[in-house]
């Protein structure tokens, strides 16, 4: 019973070898041997098959319904299998088939899709382009609008340019007419200023020289009333005579021997003396001179006779003012010398024309180089003022 009870139960493919039936019973036949082949392995060197079992090898029918039972249930089960897997293969064709339709009809779909997306990509790309025309004429439109506004600009920056050209034009017209007009008034104004300082120098030349002219006068007119014989005979040899002497010689040689002396100075030294000092010292020295001569006259007059030590007590007073002339004419020169030495260290630097001379010695530097002119000057027939 639990024989039939395993082989009911057991997988009908797996019942091959049933043991065999008990001592006693009838045993199942021996399979035959079967001779190898010449030439092929022998029947040990194969594996062993297993014995085929049958239901006429079980004495017990219990057995053999049991194990004819578990073949029918094999039989079943293959035959099961066997509709089973032609079920199967049935339906995988059929799943096959379907999924090929379906992928007939995606393929169809996204085919669709794809015709429809070109035909919406055409159009996108022709109302994009349409887009792109519509902006490229507005832009084109805008640009000619903007050329011609920047043309009227242009035009209208062209006028201004013209005007401003032409008002630039007439100021810097202006400006040259007023430019020379100023530098014809600086020129005059130069001119003026230089005849100005001209005019100064021949005035303070000119006051310089009267002294001269003054005193030099003086003992000229005073010369005539000694060439009178009757007024000779009084004053001849007296203080008179030594007055009219010292204003002709001292007076005239004296005056024009310093006046020369600063004439020349600058072209000599390269230096300028103090001129309020020399100023302040020829005053003095007129001063002292008229002081200390001017009464020689009037002792002259009184009979005072020259180249005497000694005089009467009437012509006292006028030694006395004569004798403080004196102090005072030392006083002049002594402040001219020290103003001219002093001026050798102190003065400024002479230029080569201080006085406004017309004569080639003016024209060189102060003071003279040795050779005096780099080039001989070259004079004309004009005249001695007319060089080159």
């Amino acid at each position: 019973g639990g024989l039939v009870n395993s082989l009911e139960a057991a997988d009908p493919s797996e019942i091959t070898n049933v043991p065999k039936p008990a001592a006693g019973k009838q045993p199942a036949p021996a399979a035959k041997q079967q001779t190898a082949p010449a030439g092929s392995k022998s029947a040990a060197q194969k594996p062993a098959k297993a014995e085929q079992v049958n239901a006429d090898d079980f004495d017990d029918p219990e057995i053999k319904a049991s194990y004819l039972k578990a073949e029918i249930a094999r039989t079943d089960m293959e035959l099961e299998r066997t509709v089973n897997k032609q079920e199967k293969d049935e339906a995988l064709k059929q799943a096959q088939a379907e999924m090929q339709k379906k992928l007939e009809q995606e393929r169809a779909k996204l085919e669709a899709a794809r015709k429809a997306a070109e035909e919406d990509a055409a159009k996108l790309r022709k109302a994009e382009a349409e887009k792109l025309a519509h902006l490229e004429a507005e832009a084109k439109k805008r640009i000619e609008e903007e050329k011609k506004k920047l043309e009227e600009v242009y035009s209208r920056n062209a006028e201004e340019m013209e005007k401003l050209e032409k008002m630039k034009q007439e100021a810097e017209e202006k400006a040259r007419l007023e430019s020379e007009r100023l530098e014809k008034h600086a020129q005059e104004a130069q001119l003026n200023k230089g005849e100005t300082e001209r005019l100064k120098m021949e005035l303070e030349s000119a006051r310089k020289a009267m002294a001269f002219i003054f005193v030099f006068m003086i003992g000229g007119f005073s010369g005539l009333i000694l060439g009178s014989l009757a007024t000779n005979v009084h004053l001849h040899n007296t203080q008179f005579v030594l007055a009219h002497f010292h204003f002709i010689v001292f007076g005239g040689t004296g005056f024009a021997f310093l006046g020369a002396m600063h004439y020349w100075y600058p072209k000599i030294t390269g230096k300028m003396f103090d001129k309020v000092w020399a100023n302040t010292g020829l005053v003095i020295f007129f001063i002292g001179f008229l002081t200390l001569y001017s009464p020689m006259f009037y002792l002259g007059v009184k009979g005072m006779p020259r180249r005497y030590f000694d005089y009467d007590e009437i012509f006292h007073s006028g030694n006395i003012v004569s004798t403080m002339g004196s102090w005072v004419l030392y006083a002049g020169i002594a402040i001219i010398i020290i103003n001219l030495f002093t001026s050798l260290k102190r003065g400024a630097k002479a230029p080569a024309n201080p006085w406004g001379g017309k004569t080639l010695e003016w024209t060189i530097p102060s003071p003279p180089p040795v050779d005096n002119f780099k080039e001989t000057p070259i004079f004309t027939s004009k005249g001695a003022y007319n060089y080159q």
